[in-house]
């Protein structure tokens, strides 16, 4: 079995048996700085607690993951929540170029019609791929978005690499902060409107992983 396999199979297993329904804190942060025009795009949803929490506050939301099991749970919430003209999910692999790619154009052109604009919401996804997959996401977010659109991302990063995990048995990749700031300002036109580094972000259990945040507009 690949790789890629296993870890698909790590995660339907993941969601089937762990429940986190509050929102990160990272999600708390990142509304206190939206405005209330902004369509979300949670990609990598998982469990969906964010997604849900953005719905409750009044967003519209499209969630989307790989994961078949995630996605079947969440869309059953959405009926059982009344939240079905807030939010909606799909199953989509972010390593389909051709469809995450349309996906991104159509939702920021949605966002244009209702007089919005898109909010590209990435919590833990960019340290869950490899370099490669991360080049392609990113080149759809560039080729996708409209000026003043946004990305919102928190992910681990290299010094986080030696620290202590609850979850230890998955695939991570240690991201170079500093690095995709430079790639996302020089490559592919974004404007970093807050950066950050550091523990304390998002503790769980006994884990206070080290991690960076990330804030940008598409200029």
């Amino acid at each position: 079995m690949s790789i890629e396999m296993r870890s698909l199979d790590y995660w339907n297993n993941f969601y089937k048996t762990c429940k986190i329904d509050e929102e990160s804190t990272f999600c708390s942060f990142v509304k206190s700085t939206l405005p209330k025009n902004v369509l979300v795009f949670d990609v990598g949803c998982g469990s969906g607690r964010d997604s849900f929490s953005f719905a409750k506050a009044g967003y519209h939301v499209v969630g989307i993951d790989r994961s078949e099991q995630a996605i079947r749970t969440n869309l059953e919430r959405v009926e059982q929540n009344g939240l079905s003209s807030f939010i909606c999910f799909y199953r989509m692999d972010i390593g389909d170029r051709e469809n995450f790619g349309k996906m991104v154009k159509e939702l920021s052109r949605k966002a244009r019609l209702e007089q919005g604009r898109l909010l590209v919401y990435l919590r833990f996804v960019l340290h869950s791929v490899d370099e490669p997959t991360q080049e392609m996401l990113l080149q759809c977010l560039h080729d996708g978005m409209e000026s003043e659109d946004m990305v919102a991302a928190e992910f681990r990063v290299k010094e986080d690499e030696s620290r202590p995990k609850v979850f230890p048995d998955h695939y991570r990749r240690y991201v170079d902060s500093d690095a995709l700031v430079r790639e996302l300002t020089e490559k592919y036109r974004f404007q970093i409107n807050y950066y950050v580094k550091d523990t304390g972000l998002s503790v769980f259990r006994d884990e206070d992983p080290y991690l960076a945040r990330i804030i940008a507009t598409r200029i």
